[in-house]
C-alpha cells in the first residue's frame, strides 16, 4: 500500500507541478500530500517536513544531492522569505483531482485547535491560501 501511495504521490506530484508552472506566482516551499478518503490526518505531515517548510519564511537552504541519475539543474537553492505550503489533493479515481495550498502557519495553527484529528475537503477549503483542480 505504501509504494502505491507513494507511486500516486510521484505521479500527482508531477500534475500539480505543470499547474504550478502555469498558475503559480511566487516563490515558495511545498509539500504533496495525498488524501485517498475523505478524511486528511495532521499527521501526514511529518515534523522535518513541518521544520523545512517553516524555515523558508526565513531562510532555507537545500543541497540536491550528486548521487541522482538524472542530470540536476544546480547544486543548490536558498529560499528567503517565502511561503511554505501544505498541497493536500483528495484522490478518487476517475474524479477530478482538487488541490488545497494550505499555508504551514494556518495549518499548524488549525493543528493545535481542530477539533478533530483530520481535515474534510471542506475544511481544506476554508484554510487553503488557493485551490484548484489537476
Amino acid at each position: 500500500m505504501i509504494n502505491d501511495m507513494n507511486k500516486l504521490e510521484a505521479k500527482l506530484t508531477v500534475q500539480w507541478q505543470k499547474w504550478a508552472k502555469a498558475y503559480l506566482d511566487h516563490t515558495c516551499l511545498w509539500e504533496i500530500k495525498v488524501a485517498r478518503t475523505h478524511l486528511f490526518p495532521f499527521s501526514a505531515v511529518k515534523d522535518h517536513q513541518i521544520v523545512a517548510l517553516k524555515a523558508a519564511g526565513k531562510k532555507f537552504i537545500y543541497k540536491l544531492s550528486d548521487a541522482n541519475r538524472v542530470q540536476m539543474p544546480c547544486d543548490g537553492v536558498t529560499i528567503c522569505n517565502a511561503p511554505g505550503y501544505v498541497v493536500v489533493i483528495f484522490y478518487q479515481p476517475r474524479k477530478l483531482k482538487r488541490f488545497y495550498m494550505i499555508e504551514v502557519s494556518v495549518f499548524l495553527d488549525a493543528q493545535a485547535k481542530w477539533p478533530r484529528k483530520s481535515l474534510t475537503a471542506a475544511d481544506c477549503s476554508d484554510l487553503a491560501y488557493k485551490t484548484g483542480d489537476l
